[in-house]
C-alpha cells in the first residue's frame, strides 16, 4: 500500500472513509438554524426600535416646529398691537375651558380687533371682521392657553405673558410620542401710547 491509500483507505469498524460524502449532521443544522435565528431576532428588534425612535423624533419635532410658529405669531401680534382691550380679554384663565374666553388686542385697521381664542383644541386668530383661522395644523391639540396681564399700574408699559401647552392630536397618524410641550413667553405692546 502506498501512502495515499493508507491515509484515505483506512477503515474504522468497517466504514470506509474514502467513500463518505461531506454533509452536515442534524445537530449541526439545528445549531446553525439556532444561531441564525438569534442573530436575525436581534437585528429585527434593533431595526424595529430604530423605526419607532424615528417616528417619535418626527412627532416631537413637529410639535416643537408648530409651537415655534404659534409662539412667534402670538408675540408678533402682541408687539404690533396699539393697545390691549382689557374689557373683552380674559386673563389668568384657561382659554381652552370656554370657547368664549379670548385675548383681544386693539390693532391697526383692518385687523382691529385681533382676537386669540381656542376652539376644540385649535388655537384661532381673528383679524378684524374676517373669519377666525387656525394658527396650527390639526396634528397638534392645544390643552391649555393662559394669558396674564403684567401691565404696569400707570399704564406706561403693557406686557402680556402666555403659557401654551399642547400635545399630538388623537387624529395624528403617529401616536408613538405621547409627550406634552409647554411654551412660555411674554411680550410688550410696543406702540403703547404714553
Amino acid at each position: 500500500m502506498d501512502r495515499k491509500q493508507l491515509i484515505f483507505g483506512m477503515t474504522l469498524r468497517g466504514i470506509c472513509f474514502k467513500n463518505m460524502k461531506k454533509s452536515f449532521t442534524l445537530i449541526e443544522v439545528l445549531l446553525y438554524i439556532a444561531i441564525v435565528t438569534v442573530i436575525m431576532s436581534a437585528f429585527v428588534l434593533f431595526a424595529w426600535n430604530a423605526i419607532i425612535l424615528g417616528a417619535k423624533n418626527n412627532t416631537q419635532q413637529e410639535l416643537y416646529a408648530q409651537g415655534r410658529i404659534v409662539s412667534e405669531r402670538i408675540l408678533t401680534e402682541i408687539r404690533n398691537a396699539n393697545d390691549l382691550n382689557t374689557g373683552t380679554s380674559n386673563f389668568d384663565v384657561d382659554l381652552v375651558m370656554n370657547s368664549t374666553y379670548q385675548l383681544s388686542l386693539n390693532s391697526d385697521s383692518p385687523n382691529n380687533p385681533t382676537i386669540f381664542s381656542v376652539s376644540s383644541g385649535i388655537l384661532m386668530i381673528k383679524l378684524g371682521a374676517s373669519a377666525a383661522v387656525p394658527l396650527h395644523s390639526s396634528t397638534i391639540k392645544v390643552t391649555s392657553l393662559i394669558f396674564s396681564n403684567y401691565s404696569s399700574g400707570d399704564g406706561k408699559t403693557k406686557n402680556i405673558k402666555y403659557i401654551l401647552t399642547f400635545i399630538p392630536s388623537s387624529s395624528s397618524a403617529s401616536q408613538t410620542y405621547k409627550g406634552t410641550v409647554t411654551l412660555e413667553s411674554s411680550a410688550e405692546i410696543r406702540s403703547n401710547p404714553l
